[in-house]
């Protein structure tokens, strides 16, 4: 094995010392992306003064460069789009460079799916997980505008904009833009996906004209500008990492712990409802379960999902809520615990006491060191420690 020499130690020896590949970052491989900023109408013939467009035009607001029927590097279907305007020019807002792209259908209208796309082939990849990112603007005549990489999609607005007009089978998150002020103002778009040894990565933008009350739209539904798609290879350790840095809570607190997966939280006695709020590891991973919790019954439970942006590891949350009853049991949020295989772990206290919902006592632990751990079979327990702190624990 072929060894590189830093400062004397070689980054073999780095990496069996420290246990740590030194070398595993995020890789840049927007180079793979032809015509990635839209600066070129062909190979080495670069876009020159207004613009390009795919066909022999010369118009009031400047002459177009011509002589080219598609787009370079990027593959679409012009001609089912009856009275097509599309091309490249400098009509934009907060875009890179000088030129960006779009796409209409003046005096005809968009299929209900319709793919401005390129093909990266699987021979120029590597397995692991890509993120592909773009400027764009869907707001004007809006419908389903997204950017898309394999079967991975990032809609342009919210999910509430998106309700009967989702394409089955794709895998869907959201940029949750507002309308600008001007539909030339270009936003960041970004979206992973995971691919395999031997698959090729397809990327682009899919739009169409049904609205997202499930209504077709007319002329121009649709419509997109699109500017700089960028492509990165992933480090698979930040691709899998599905962990959380911190939990918040509306009402209340809890002490967040890395390695704690399951919180007993006391609410203030006439609490009616909580909403956990949760930071992922990682920017841009995906996590649920952080809905309002009705907790007007005296109890609620929140249930956090982390996916991380490889789409395969998760890691879940717990906070198990009781309200308090006024019986200084209020400071229970110091004391947390976790349940593995039937196995009680309680953090926080010296010594706690563990009974069963029928009152009876199951365990007395008088000096719970690092490790202490209670096998109990399935049920519900009261968990009481010093100053009357009490938690209840599910056992599944």
């Amino acid at each position: 094995m072929k060894r590189i020499t830093l400062l004397g130690w070689s980054l073999l020896s780095v990496f069996f010392l420290t246990g740590q590949n030194l070398l595993a970052q995020d890789v840049n491989l927007t180079h793979l992306i032809v015509n990635n900023d839209f600066d070129y109408m062909a190979e080495n013939e670069p876009v020159t003064g207004t613009g390009w467009k795919p066909e022999d035009t010369n118009t009031g607001s400047g002459t177009y460069n011509h002589g080219y029927t598609e787009f370079y590097g990027w593959t679409c279907d012009l001609a089912i789009l009856a009275g097509t305007s599309a091309g490249i020019n400098q009509d934009f807002e907060n875009h890179s460079g000088t030129y960006g792209a779009w796409i209409s259908a003046v005096g005809g209208k968009f299929p209900a799916f319709y793919e401005f796309s390129q093909t990266i082939a699987k021979d120029a990849l590597e397995s692991g997980t890509y993120k592909i990112q773009c400027l764009l603007s869907g707001t004007k005549m809006p419908t389903s505008q997204r950017l898309f990489a394999n079967q991975n999609v990032q809609y342009f607005k919210s999910a509430g904009d998106y309700l009967q007009n989702q394409t089955e089978g794709e895998i869907a998150t959201f940029a949750g833009y507002l309308d600008p002020v001007a539909d030339k103002t270009l936003q960041e778009m970004v979206v992973y996906t995971t691919i395999g040894e031997n698959d090729s990565l397809k990327i682009g933008i899919r739009t169409g004209c049904i609205k997202g009350d499930g209504s077709e739209g007319g002329n121009q539904w649709g419509w997109f500008k699109v500017d700089y798609f960028r492509l990165t290879k992933i480090d698979p350790v930040t691709a899998a990492d599905a962990s959380l840095s911190g939990i918040t809570l509306s009402v209340g607190s809890l002490e967040f712990s890395p390695g704690t997966f399951t919180y007993a939280v006391t609410l203030p006695e006439g609490t009616t409802a909580v909403t956990p709020t949760a930071t992922g590891n990682v920017q841009d991973v995906k996590i649920t379960g952080t809905e309002e919790v009705d907790v007007t019954s005296g109890s609620g439970t929140s249930t956090i999902v982390v996916t991380a942006l490889d789409g395969i590891t998760t890691k879940t949350y717990t906070m198990n809520y009781t309200i308090s009853t006024g019986l200084n049991d209020v400071n229970t949020n110091a004391m947390s615990y976790d349940v593995i295989n039937s196995s009680l772990t309680v953090k926080g206290v010296e010594a706690y006491t563990v009974y069963n919902v029928n009152g009876a006592k199951i365990a007395d632990v008088k000096s719970n060191t690092q490790g202490t751990s209670l096998n109990l079979m399935t049920g519900v327990y009261i968990v009481k420690a010093a100053a009357a702190k009490t938690l209840k624990v599910v056992v599944r």
